[in-house]
């Protein structure tokens, strides 16, 4: 093997290293970054599931009442 084809070796190996850490550092955010959402959407659920028996309460109240007009309250909504 001559000096030409050795240095050609020598590139081609760390540009071959390059790629390769340049997708592991891509797929590294992208799971951060997957974690982040993650995080974010589980600190927004206890407040969505607050708003949620919120509503349930008030329609148990509609159904529940006997001196309610249901028609009436639904278009209230």
């Amino acid at each position: 093997m001559g000096v030409f084809e050795f240095v050609i070796a020598i590139v081609g190996i760390s540009t071959i290293g390059s790629i390769i850490r340049e997708k592991q550092k891509a797929k590294l955010r992208k799971c951060q970054e997957c974690e982040e959402r993650s995080q974010h959407k589980d600190q927004q659920q206890p407040e969505k599931m607050d708003v949620l028996e919120e509503r349930v309460q008030i329609l148990e109240k509609i159904i529940t009442d006997k001196g309610y007009n249901l028609s009436e309250e639904i278009k209230n909504l």
